[in-house]
C-alpha cells in the first residue's frame, strides 16, 4: 500500500573532518552495511514528495552550515518504526546557509568542484537504509537512522538523526 506523505529529512553530511568539530548531533560512519534488512510485512512505503537535508561542515578556523535537495526517495514505516527507503540526493543543490554574497558563491562553488563533491561527474549521491532507532529524548529528530551514504562512487554506512513528519495520517 503505498501513501503520499511529506517526509522532511533532518541530517548532517559532514563535508570533512578536522580537528574543530561543531557541538550537536553527528553523523558516524563506517563500513558500508548492504542490503536493506527484510522489510516487515504490514510495514506501509510512502514516497518521498518533499525533502532537504541540512549538513554542518567543520574546519580549523569554524564551521559552515547549508542544505542539499532530497530529489526522490521511499520510506518503509511500521508504526512509528523505519524498517526501510532510499533516497536520490542532489547534490547540485548543495547550497551554504550561513554566508551571503560572493562569500557564498566562492564557498558553494568550492564545494561544487573537483576538490569536494565533483557535481558535474556526480550529480547525484544516494542514501539506502540500513537500520533506525525511534528517539524520544532528541528536539529536533524523532529517529537516528543508518544507512549507505553513496557520495562520488564511495560508500560508507552513516547514522543520522532525521525528523519525520506525517501529513494527514494518524497512527
Amino acid at each position: 500500500m503505498r501513501q503520499t506523505i511529506k517526509f522532511f529529512a533532518l541530517g548532517l553530511i559532514l563535508l570533512y573532518s578536522c580537528s574543530e568539530r561543531p557541538t550537536g548531533a553527528k553523523a558516524k560512519t563506517s563500513a558500508a552495511a548492504g542490503d536493506n534488512p527484510q522489510v516487515t510485512v504490514g510495514a506501509a512505503t510512502y514516497k518521498l514528495i518533499m525533502g532537504q537535508m541540512n549538513w554542518t561542515a567543520s574546519k580549523p578556523t569554524g564551521k559552515h552550515l547549508g542544505t542539499v535537495d532530497i530529489k526522490q526517495g521511499e520510506i518503509a514505516i511500521d508504526g512509528e518504526d523505519v524498517v526501510g527507503g532510499i533516497f536520490t540526493i542532489d547534490m547540485t543543490s548543495l547550497v551554504p546557509i550561513d554566508l551571503e554574497g560572493e562569500k557564498k558563491s566562492k564557498l558553494e562553488s568550492h564545494l561544487k568542484s573537483q576538490d569536494f563533491f565533483s557535481i558535474d561527474q556526480h550529480p547525484k549521491s544516494a542514501f539506502k537504509i540500513t537500520g533506525a532507532d525511534l528517539v524520544k529524548d532528541q528536539p529536533s529528530s524523532t529517529h537516528n537512522v543508518s544507512g549507505d551514504l553513496t557520495i562520488k562512487e564511495t560508500t560508507k554506512n552513516t547514522t543520522i538523526p532525521i525528523n519525520i513528519s506525517f501529513v494527514g495520517i494518524k497512527f
